[in-house]
């Protein structure tokens, strides 16, 4: 038998462009799990989707990255505010702020003390309004770092919702001083000075705040606001505006979806009352909305309560008036002047529907608190 070896020169010959394209391929296998492995975080790019809003690609591509840099402080701060952030946009705060709470505090225990983690981990025990827990992490925050604005005005917040809104309005001030551009801040003494009926102070503060390159929710809260401005002035077209575009960037607040059922009301005119339902399906629409978010929300059950007012529904009115009576008192997101109006106008029990005959019907009222005055006559 006689056997043969291979020429290996030729089937080097032959088979070289395979082999060095199996080198090729092989480098940038090997370079691109080494740039998987060594990536680091773009923080500017992470800050701007945060501002805009981009939630879940933060969350997708921050997690990812924290897999492979878990002692970054700051990306794990910039994930947990996208945690809290996307818990207030979906209405689903606990499980968000918890997930928050818990990233922060295991970088707490694994690099150190940090006065951003600190008040981050304060504002998720805010949202979930655990008061004592939220001003302690506050506290903790201001102590590491006399500067942190954001901890300043967070602490003012706190202030506010607890009702001593003189300390707010000195925290919020201190707050800007060592940042002017301090949203949360700027918002807070927005709605002092509509506590204080200065709407048109109000108003810039909030429109300054939109010029700002401020974060989604900021924005969303502006808008709110100047939509309730809008309603005090009656200017029902421009409150529509202001709170479609604060629904937009967050819908899931129940005073901007029932500010924008008031704000259609608003613009029905008397001839239409004949087609009074299709004209408030809309805003039945909105206040249901908002109330599935907040089971509790006044302005929800003021809208439904109005609009069984306008359809001569009696035994409908009947019903929310008694959960307005019932909720308002003790509403903390109704400014007490509107409490007293809300109070004065659902006093009356009845529509009385079979005993008058229609001949008349106009809005009055201020805006927030925009009635029907019907002229009648047995």
């Amino acid at each position: 038998m006689i056997f043969s070896l291979p020429n290996f020169k030729n089937f080097a010959k032959e088979h070289t462009t395979a082999f060095v394209a199996g080198i090729i391929l092989v480098l940038v296998i090997a370079g691109a799990m080494y740039s998987f492995i060594t990536e680091k975080p773009n923080y500017d790019s992470l800050y701007s989707a945060l501002r805009s809003g981009d939630y879940g690609n933060i969350i997708s591509k921050g997690e990812s990255l924290l897999s492979r840099n878990p002692d970054d402080v700051t990306l794990t701060q910039i994930v947990a505010n996208a945690y809290l952030s996307l818990g207030v946009i979906t209405n689903n705060v606990e499980p968000w702020a918890y997930k928050a709470i818990n990233l922060l505090t295991k970088s707490i225990k694994e690099t150190g003390e940090d006065a951003e983690s600190e008040r981050l981990i304060g504002y998720g025990y805010f949202l979930i309004k655990d008061y004592n827990n939220a001003r302690k992490h506050y506290q903790g925050a201001v102590t590491l770092d006399q500067n942190n604005s954001l901890a300043w005005a967070d602490i003012g917040q706190l202030e506010e919702v607890e009702g001593n809104i003189a300390s707010a309005r000195a925290l919020y001030d201190k707050a800007i001083q060592k940042n002017l551009k301090n949203a949360t801040a700027h918002l807070g003494i927005t709605r002092i000075l509509m506590r204080q009926k200065e709407y048109e102070k109000a108003s810039l503060e909030a429109n300054l705040l939109l010029n700002f390159d401020s974060d989604r929710l900021s924005k969303a809260s502006a808008h709110e606001i100047l939509g309730q401005i809008a309603l005090q002035g009656r200017n029902f077209t421009e409150a529509e505006n202001h709170f479609n575009d604060a629904i937009i960037l967050n819908a899931a607040r129940p005073a901007s979806l029932a500010g924008l059922a008031l704000a259609l009301i608003g613009q029905i005119s008397n001839h239409v009352m004949r087609d009074i339902k299709t004209e408030t399906e809309r805003p039945i629409e909105l206040a249901t909305q908002a109330i599935a978010i907040a089971p509790d929300f006044t302005y929800g059950y003021v809208v439904l309560a109005r609009i069984a007012r306008l359809q001569r529904d009696d035994d409908a009115y009947k019903i929310y008036r008694e959960k307005i009576l019932a909720l308002a008192p003790k509403d903390p997101t109704i400014l007490p002047q509107d409490k007293q109006g809300l109070i004065k106008e659902f006093s009356t029990d009845s529509l009385k529907v079979t005993d008058f005959k229609i001949i008349s019907i106009k809005k009055v009222g201020s805006p927030t608190n925009l009635g029907i005055q019907i002229t009648e006559q047995k």
